[in-house]
């Protein structure tokens, strides 16, 4: 594959250096580091160390691209964010980076708090630099991708899908991490569930009018499930950035219960970023359409290990 596949090649930042080209190519890579989840770790990547500094620890996200750089046999130098963590500024983020760079990793992986540091950390970087979420409004391209991956795994392509979002398009970056991959292919349909139908942001409401995506927005969690091909559920914040309080309001017409599914198609699948809350009851777990325990995690996986080969391993 050429390196220049991507744009901003080797550095990812955000979900607009992916084109519709570049995700053609990349995701049979994906199919290849999934079927070799269950072998024995492959040596390719032996001598490499990738470094993963993280302002906000993840259980997903951080242990799954340790897990990657092991699977493909390198490793981790891990740093849970610190004394730079409350810093701001450009001069902070480049002292954390001197600081970072001081150890020869061959990669750094970055989950800052502050929303633009990761663009300006590839800035002050003399190694590939990839973005595990940026900020609280930034982007998590790594785990859109998984989730397209998700997709892609269980219907065999992604056009044409209708996906129903269950959270603010325009605070949570998981969500609109993948809308704006979801605007990378043709047909599809997003349809935001939200209490009080926030207006989607105007950036985000041209991207997906540019890209010929139909959005629209509802309060009515019942009148869009039967509809769904996919279903993402977030937490819910209210107008007042409060989360939504299941436990007060028994019967919350945004949780997703086994009473909920069972109105949905057949053939869908309930996704979810993690961590959850009260949004998805525990009696959804088993359903067979739920693959936010299965494969939207070994999607996570597959998709870190293809972009650690592709930025560490080109030509093998």
């Amino acid at each position: 594959m050429d390196n220049g596949s991507f744009l901003g090649f080797p550095n990812v930042v955000d979900c607009h250096q992916f084109s519709p080209g570049f995700l053609r190519s990349f995701f049979p890579i994906v199919e290849e580091m999934r079927s070799s989840l269950k072998l024995p770790r492959r040596p390719m990547l032996e001598g490499k160390i990738m470094l993963t500094y993280f302002d906000q620890f993840s259980v997903r996200t951080e242990t799954s691209f340790k897990a990657a750089m092991v699977k493909l046999g390198g490793n981790v130098i891990w740093q849970n964010g610190g004394e730079f963590s409350s810093a701001v500024g450009g001069g902070s983020i480049q002292d954390l980076m001197r600081v970072l760079c001081s150890h020869h990793p061959d990669v750094i992986v970055l989950r800052l708090n502050q929303e633009g540091s990761v663009n300006q950390a590839v800035e002050h970087s003399s190694v590939p630099v990839i973005n595990a979420g940026d900020g609280k409004l930034g982007q998590h391209p790594t785990q859109a991708l998984a989730d397209i991956s998700t997709i892609k795994d269980r219907f065999g392509n992604i056009t044409g899908q209708k996906v129903v979002i269950i959270g603010d398009i325009n605070t949570n970056r998981a969500v609109r991490s993948f809308a704006y991959l979801l605007g990378r292919y043709q047909g599809m349909e997003i349809h935001v569930v939200s209490p009080d139908k926030k207006p989607i942001e105007e950036g985000m409401a041209d991207y997906l009018q540019r890209h010929d995506v139909r959005c629209c927005q509802t309060d009515s969690l019942a009148s869009a499930i039967e509809m769904a091909d996919v279903l993402y559920v977030t937490g819910i914040q209210m107008a007042d950035n409060s989360p939504l309080d299941y436990e007060s309001k028994k019967g919350a017409p945004f949780q997703v219960n086994a009473k909920v599914v069972a109105a949905m198609k057949k053939t869908a699948i309930i996704m979810h970023p993690l961590p959850r809350k009260k949004e998805i009851h525990a009696d959804v777990d088993n359903d067979p359409r739920a693959v936010y325990f299965t494969s939207q995690i070994e999607s996570g996986l597959s998709v870190r290990m293809a972009l650690l080969k592709m930025i560490l391993a080109p030509n093998t």
